[in-house]
C-alpha cells in the first residue's frame, strides 16, 4: 500500500470508528485493508483474523456464486448494492448490506461493506 493510500485509510478509518455500523474496506484484489471495531464485534472476529484476507472468505460457501455475480454486475454498472450474510467467527451468520463501488481517484479501495446490527442502530 502506498503512503497516500495509508494516509487516506488512517483519515477514513478514524471517521468510520465513530459509526454505529460495522464497516470493512477492501482493495481492488478484494483483500480486507480495514475493519472498524463495530464490524469486528458483530462478526465476532479480531483484526488479526480479518485484515489481509479476501472478502470472499467472509461469505458462506452457498452464497459465493451470488456474490461473484454481484461483483461482476458492479464492474459493468460501476456500483451495486445487495443484501448478504457474513459468516461470524463463532459459526453464526449476520445480515449485511453491501455497497461495492469502483476505484476512487486514489485507486485506494474498490469495495465497502456495511453491516447494521440486529437492533437497526
Amino acid at each position: 500500500m502506498s503512503t497516500t493510500q495509508e494516509q487516506w485509510l488512517q483519515q477514513v478509518g478514524s471517521v468510520l470508528e465513530t459509526l454505529n455500523q460495522g464497516v470493512i474496506i477492501s482493495d481492488e484484489e478484494k483483500r480486507i485493508v480495514f475493519a472498524n471495531s463495530m464490524f469486528l464485534e458483530m462478526a465476532k472476529m479480531s483484526a488479526g483474523d480479518i485484515i489481509g484476507r479476501s472478502v470472499m472468505d467472509l461469505y458462506p460457501p452457498e452464497d459465493l456464486d451470488k456474490v461473484e455475480e454481484f461483483i461482476a454486475r458492479r464492474k459493468t454498472d460501476g456500483r451495486a448494492q445487495y443484501e448478504f450474510y457474513i459468516a461470524q467467527g463463532n459459526g453464526g451468520r449476520h445480515s449485511t448490506s453491501c455497497l461495492w463501488t469502483v476505484k476512487g481517484e486514489l485507486s485506494i479501495a474498490s469495495s465497502f461493506i456495511a453491516m447494521t446490527d440486529s437492533l437497526g442502530v
